[in-house]
């Protein structure tokens, strides 16, 4: 499987969107901040975890993201995306690159279980572990979800 290299620029989106907030988490993965992933975060899984950034630090860690492309956002509510991006990236100790499919839930929320259309977007990052395999090492092959 080749590697897959390309990235949205963070300041593809418009502030305040659901897929800005999506490429600002997988920007602060690929550029290794922690802190920006944490600003992106939906704010329900934030607050309510108080070693929220530690909880990144450890599902993340061992990620090396090279790529990512949106290949598909789905409506779910006023308040709620689904994400479907393209991800190329390296598992820490892992000889070779992956190319998989990661879904990730996007929620609008102005505090903790307040979703609402005017708060802030924020990815959920459980709903991204299992693009990275990080439950069963299980990837979705990226022509499967279409463009």
């Amino acid at each position: 499987m080749k590697k897959y290299d390309e990235f949205l620029d963070p300041n593809f989106c418009k502030d305040g969107s659901p897929q800005n907030a999506v490429i600002r988490f997988f920007f602060g993965l690929k550029t290794r901040n922690i802190d920006m992933m944490l600003d992106f975060c939906q704010i329900t899984w934030k607050k309510k975890r108080p070693f929220a950034r530690e909880k990144l630090e450890m599902f993340f860690g061992d990620i090396f993201l090279h790529g990512m492309k949106i290949k598909r956002m789905r409506r779910i509510s006023d308040t709620c995306y689904e994400a479907f991006l393209q991800v190329g990236f390296k598992v820490r100790n892992k000889p070779k690159a992956i190319v998989s499919v990661v879904r990730a839930m996007v929620v609008c929320e102005k505090g903790v279980f307040m979703p609402d259309v005017n708060g802030r977007w924020g990815v959920n990052p459980i709903s991204v572990l299992k693009g990275f395999g990080i439950y069963k090492r299980i990837f979705i092959d990226p022509e499967k979800i279409g463009g």
